[in-house]
């Protein structure tokens, strides 16, 4: 699931963007408004995080053009606390409001809620490389038509990689992934895990590991 991202300070950015596609979203960063209304035509965007104070066009213009044309989620981002901006984003079709300084954990909990209201956020199966399916709601994979065995900690990486293909994760990353309370892990760890994935697998080409970094799912290869 994309979701467009618009913020012209680089540090607030990068966080929150690291934290959604860990969370399993794809991010598309903008920094200034007339970048982010290219984004959101081109792209399948979900939902919208807009900065309220960006260059060229502000956030509420770009709401506005937004909503001359769809109605998709948007939650605006703001220094201000003043209850003045916030009604008029309301008035111009805004989802919700977060004002500045905010925790990473809340803006990722009001998108899936957001998404949720919307009916978007139903995802129950992720599709990889030679006919491979991860049902999230049963925890089970099929691959090559044939159901495979993996361990609790085992899926939750498969997972972690699949959501967001192509990118690549060090281990540390893949570690800050998992749920504490299941298996014990570490960072050696995860190349076990990894290894395990690869051989009841047979071999699937499209989980590789990039030697120096860590690993990625290439759906490149598709």
């Amino acid at each position: 699931m994309q979701i467009l991202l618009l913020e012209d300070d680089a540090e607030i950015s990068t966080g929150l963007a690291l934290y959604l596609e860990r969370a399993g979203y794809v991010v598309h960063l903008a920094r200034d408004g007339i970048e982010a209304l290219k984004m959101f035509f081109e792209k399948n965007i979900a939902l919208a995080i807009l900065d309220l104070q960006v260059p060229l066009l502000d956030g509420l213009e770009v709401l506005r053009s937004i909503r001359q044309l769809q109605n998709t989620p948007v939650i605006l981002l703001t220094a201000k606390g003043e209850i003045e901006d916030r009604l008029r984003g309301f008035e111009l079709g805004a989802d919700d409001y977060i004002a500045k300084p905010f925790w990473i954990q809340e803006v990722l909990a009001r998108v899936e809620a957001i998404l949720k209201r919307s009916g978007l956020n139903t995802e129950t199966v992720l599709y990889g490389a030679e006919s491979l399916e991860l049902h999230l709601l049963e925890r089970q994979v099929f691959y090559r038509a044939q159901e495979i065995s993996l361990r609790p900690t085992e899926f939750s990486l498969l997972c972690a990689l699949l959501r967001v293909p192509n990118r690549i994760f060090s281990r540390q990353e893949l570690l800050e992934t998992l749920n504490r309370n299941e298996e014990d892990t570490s960072e050696r760890a995860i190349d076990v895990h990894i290894k395990n994935i690869h051989k009841k697998l047979g071999g699937h080409t499209a989980l590789e590991t990039v030697f120096g970094f860590g690993y990625r799912y290439n759906l490149r290869e598709i």
